[in-house]
C-alpha cells in the first residue's frame, strides 16, 4: 500500500514541473496570396453549386411528395377493402345470429309442441283409466267380491249345481261349458 502511494508520489512529482515549463508553441504557415478576381470566382461558383443543391433538394423533396400521395392513395384503397371485409364479416355475423336464433326458436316450438302433444295424449288415456276404475268399483260392488258369504258368481254357480242334480236340461248344460 506504502509503495502504492510512493509511485503516485513520484509520477506527480515528475510531471508537474513538465507542466510549468511547457510553453506554447505557434506555427505559422504563409499561405499564397489570392486575389480579389479568384475570391469572386470561387464565391460565385460556390453560390452556383448551392444552388444546383437546393435544386436537387427540391426534386427530391417533390417526389417524395408524390411518392407519399401515392402511398396514400394505396392506403385509402386498402381502407376500401378493410371496410368491404369488414361489411362482410358483419353481413355473415348477423345471417349466423340469425339462424341461430332461428334454430332455438325451433328448439322452443318443438319442445312446447312435445309437452302439449304429451298433455293431449294422455288426457284421453286419464278419462279411459277413470272409467276402467269406476267400472271396477261398480263390478265390486255388484258382483259384492267383499262380502264374506262369497262372490255373486260363486253363489250363483252352487245354486245352478244345486238345480242340476234335479234337472237333466242344467245338468247338460253346465257339462257343455265344464261347470259341471
Amino acid at each position: 500500500m506504502f509503495e502504492l502511494i510512493k509511485y503516485k508520489v513520484i509520477i506527480a512529482l515528475g510531471l508537474l514541473p513538465g507542466l510549468f515549463f511547457c510553453s506554447a508553441v505557434h506555427a505559422v504557415e504563409t499561405a499564397p496570396r489570392i486575389s480579389d478576381r479568384e475570391i469572386v470566382e470561387s464565391l460565385t461558383e460556390l453560390k452556383q453549386g448551392q444552388k444546383n443543391l437546393n435544386q436537387r433538394i427540391d426534386d427530391l423533396i417533390y417526389n417524395m411528395d408524390k411518392r407519399f400521395e401515392a402511398m396514400d392513395k394505396r392506403f385509402d384503397s386498402i381502407d376500401k377493402r378493410f371496410e368491404t371485409v369488414d361489411k362482410r364479416f358483419e353481413a355473415m355475423h348477423n345471417m349466423i345470429l340469425t339462424l341461430f336464433c332461428s334454430v332455438m326458436a325451433l328448439v322452443i316450438a318443438l319442445m312446447g309442441y312435445m309437452v302439449w302433444d304429451r298433455k293431449t295424449a294422455q288426457q284421453p288415456l286419464r278419462s279411459k283409466m277413470l272409467k276402467l276404475e269406476e267400472n271396477y268399483h261398480e263390478v265390486n260392488t255388484l258382483l259384492e267380491i267383499q262380502n264374506p258369504s262369497g262372490p255373486v258368481v260363486a253363489r250363483i254357480l252352487a245354486s245352478f249345481r244345486k238345480l242340476a242334480e234335479t234337472d237333466e236340461k242344467v245338468a247338460a248344460i253346465l257339462k257343455t261349458y265344464s261347470l259341471l
